[in-house]
């Protein structure tokens, strides 16, 4: 079983941008739904990002769920 940790180390997709009628940076996994968070700056909500990931996988992995792999992305 891989752990949380060696999911970690792999090179996901991060997609981060800044919406104006929030005013605010959002930023998610592609490969895992629901994983996303939020800041006032976008360091802040790569920071939010990062602890999100964490628990999305513990949490994932705890309850038996499969966990994505990256997928690659072309073009």
């Amino acid at each position: 079983m891989i752990t949380s940790e060696a999911y970690l180390k792999l090179p996901y997709h991060i997609v981060v941008w800044y919406d104006d009628d929030e005013d605010g940076w959002f930023a998610r996994i592609r490969e895992f739904a629901g994983c996303m968070a939020d800041g006032e700056t976008r360091a802040a909500a790569l920071e939010a990002l990062d602890e999100v990931m964490r628990l999305w996988l513990e949490t994932s992995l705890e309850r038996g769920h499969p966990v994505p792999q990256p997928v690659s992305i072309t073009g």
